[in-house]
């Protein structure tokens, strides 16, 4: 599901080249089913959107602004 925008991002450099693009998306998917089923299950969405950010840096290891990758990756769609 996120195969092509996880390729984008080892070809941008925010990710390693040795990045398992599968596997990677399927942790996020996971990862993202996991916290709406206990949020749900809590009745509270209120920490969903910054639990979900949290986990997908950690999952992808980044520590760049997200703002400053979509910018970047922007600029390089552009380029082509």
């Amino acid at each position: 599901m996120f195969k092509e925008t996880l390729q984008e991002m080892v070809d941008s450099g925010f990710l390693p080249v040795k990045t398992d693009i599968s596997n990677t998306g399927s942790q996020i998917i996971t990862s993202i089913l996991g916290q709406v089923m206990v949020a749900r299950i809590q009745n509270d969405l209120s920490n969903l959107k910054k639990d979900v950010k949290l986990s997908l840096f950690q999952t992808l290891g980044l520590k760049t602004n997200i703002s400053e990758m979509c910018a970047k990756l922007q600029e390089q769609q552009n380029d082509q």
